[in-house]
């Protein structure tokens, strides 16, 4: 089993430890209650999670002569999908920031680099990503959509992309816009494809995002039928 634990601090969130095993992102449970708010860690992650997976940590403690030693303790770390449980149950105000920041920079970046810190000025791979997709975009979107969708609607919406050219901004879900790819997206879905099938296709375009994001994008279609003309 490959296995390799890294450590990410934010200044309000503090330290959560996240493990790379096999290609699957595994988060320290306790590191991200306590980041949430919660008072009781342990708890919130038996109440609010699918029971997470064990995992024997070294641990280092130091007393108060200077002596550290070392034990093996057993952690329990949570998936993607217990992480975004603990978010929405959270009352802390800053839940929806922490997720921004382990959805739409840590993972993201993991996922790209293997490590926090190395990513790319975003705005400049925006602009990338933007450039190359413009050059295909009018061969994929014919085939991905003439089976469902018909004519008249096509024309319609791409006419609300073309004049909407929203800017990229903080929160992920623009980028689908502003990089070409809201149409997509909207198709995808109307065939009842996964937040993680979207992402894995946008993934092999280029388009780098977290399901999260694509979540939020498809529930602001839902809230807003005309989701193409987003006031940002």
């Amino acid at each position: 089993m490959n296995r390799q634990m890294k450590v990410f601090n934010h200044e309000q969130f503090g330290n959560v430890r996240i493990i790379e095993e096999d290609g699957r992102m595994l988060f320290c449970g306790s590191d991200v209650a306590k980041a949430l708010g919660y008072t009781n860690p342990r708890k919130a992650v038996r109440d609010h999670t699918e029971g997470g997976t064990k995992r024997s940590m070294v641990s280092l403690t130091t007393n108060q002569y200077g002596v550290t030693t070392e034990q093996i303790v057993e952690t329990t770390f949570i998936t993607e999908g217990d992480v975004y449980r603990l978010i929405t149950h959270s009352k802390l105000p800053s839940a929806e920031r922490f997720e921004r920041w382990v959805f739409d920079e840590v993972l993201p970046s993991i996922r790209r680099t293997g490590g926090y810190g190395q990513q790319l000025n975003m705005e400049l791979v925006a602009q990338i990503i933007t450039m190359t997709v413009q050059a295909t975009v009018k061969e994929l979107l014919p085939l991905i959509m003439q089976e469902k969708r018909p004519e008249p609607e096509r024309r319609e919406v791409q006419v609300a992309v073309n004049n909407r050219r929203p800017p990229v901004r903080g929160v992920s879900q623009f980028k689908i816009v502003s990089s070409g790819f809201a149409e997509v997206v909207i198709e995808l879905s109307r065939q009842h494809k996964t937040n993680r099938e979207i992402r894995d296709y946008l993934f092999e375009q280029g388009l780098e995002i977290s399901e999260m994001s694509i979540s939020r994008f498809r529930r602001k279609c839902a809230l807003e039928p005309t989701v193409l003309t987003i006031a940002v």
